[in-house]
């Protein structure tokens, strides 16, 4: 039986196993703003190892053979969420803005209904204008369906597509005005 971390148990083991010092100098996982704040000051110690970074900072444990093992989802889950907030404290949610302005109370319930498969987000049809939507905005619309729908669900849609933008960018943007209405209406 492996030793599971409770997500307050840290491992100090590099990747390699050959180092015991915990470099956030704390016995717990980070979180939030000191987990982003570690991350960026830290990233370069580690030339590109991911799992030495994620076990660093707390999201370690011994396997039964006494290897420290990153616990990828938990860090990988509590950056996501450190992500959003940072991200959405810093008032960078132009994209919602940019949907609240352009559709009334009763298109935003339609859309929360219905889904904008059924046209009534009629302001965002055109393919085209929906890549430019997404190109302007991928980093908010990314943040805020991956929170609804799970770490990975844009890669899992551009796969379906074939990874052509022209498949898989508007269904980004009609998830994320979905996800807007329904917080609207919901409120």
């Amino acid at each position: 039986m492996k030793n599971q971390p409770n997500n307050n148990n840290t491992s100090a083991n590099s990747s390699k196993g050959s180092q015991n010092n915990n470099l956030n100098n704390t016995n717990e996982s980070l979180k939030g703003d000191k987990l982003l704040s570690y991350i960026e000051s830290n990233k370069s110690k580690f030339n590109n190892d991911g799992d030495a970074l994620c076990i660093q900072a707390g999201y370690g444990y011994k396997s039964e053979e006494g290897k420290t093992i990153c616990r990828l989802d938990l860090f990988s889950n509590e950056l996501i969420a450190a992500r959003q907030v940072n991200y959405l404290n810093l008032g960078k949610n132009q994209a919602r803005e940019e949907i609240l302005k352009v559709y009334d109370a009763n298109t935003l319930k339609g859309i929360a209904e219905g889904g904008c498969l059924t046209g009534i987000a009629n302001l965002h049809l055109q393919i085209k204008d929906l890549e430019v939507f997404y190109d302007k905005h991928d980093e908010e619309i990314e943040l805020v369906v991956e929170n609804s729908f799970g770490k990975g669900y844009i890669e899992q849609i551009a796969k379906r597509g074939g990874n052509d933008s022209i498949h898989w960018k508007h269904r980004a943007v009609w998830k994320f005005i979905e996800i807007v209405a329904s917080d609207e209406i919901n409120k």
